[in-house]
């Protein structure tokens, strides 16, 4: 099945790739004057924490843009209602709604896309097919979708994740983003998500109601 979402994306890239070069004339590259932006960070957990201080500099960029997220689904609980974007979508991964995301691109007539990661082709073809103009990302795998960015921003591996994602934004908006609270990776998170995250963690762990267990959580 995914073969079959897969063809049907792609075959809706080469319709727009066929429709834009008809057209001839691409639109001039204004970053500051975006009114709607696309976020996508759709792999892992990490990669979306390491992507929070970039989506806090777009905002700081574009105060008065629309600014929305493209998430793992499992991801995508954790983001909202965090005020760092005006809506989040959810991605199921591996073609499995590329097609909706394609009319949700659309509907949503974003001016550019920035993704913050290299792999999963499917956000950017889906970016391309709905007809956003400028898109934006880092690395250097999926070979096969790169000739549909405006430029992408190879690896370095001397400097950390969190500031490979803001070099992104620094080729776009041609700005610093260098002083110490550019990089910081805090989320305001409600007492509510608390509560919903330790109830689970409870629910898994077979313990019954009035249970107070101490959890300890580590990060690598």
């Amino acid at each position: 099945m995914k073969s079959v979402y897969r063809a049907a994306v792609w075959a809706l890239v080469q319709i727009e790739k066929f429709k834009r070069k008809r057209q001839g004339v691409e639109p001039p590259f204004k970053p500051h004057e975006a009114k709607r932006v696309l976020v996508v960070s759709s792999t892992a957990i990490g990669d979306a924490l390491f992507a929070v201080p970039g989506i806090k500099a777009l905002r700081r960029l574009l105060p008065d843009a629309t600014i929305d997220l493209l998430l793992r689904d499992k991801v995508a609980p954790l983001f909202r209602g965090l005020n760092l974007a005006d809506d989040v979508l959810v991605y199921r991964g591996r073609y499995r709604n590329g097609l909706s995301l394609i009319k949700t691109f659309r509907r949503k007539n974003y001016d550019m896309c920035i993704v913050f990661h290299d792999s999963d082709p499917c956000p950017v073809e889906a970016a391309y097919a709905a007809g956003i103009p400028f898109i934006f990302r880092i690395g250097q795998k999926d070979e096969k979708c790169s000739h549909l960015l405006t430029f992408r921003v190879p690896y370095d591996n001397s400097k950390h994740a969190i500031d490979q994602r803001l070099e992104v934004l620094r080729r776009i908006f041609g700005t610093r983003l260098d002083d110490e609270d550019d990089f910081r990776m805090d989320i305001p998170v409600s007492p509510e998500l608390v509560a919903h995250y330790r109830n689970l963690l409870e629910e898994r762990a077979g313990l019954g109601p009035g249970a107070r267990p101490r959890f300890v959580a580590f990060q690598f």
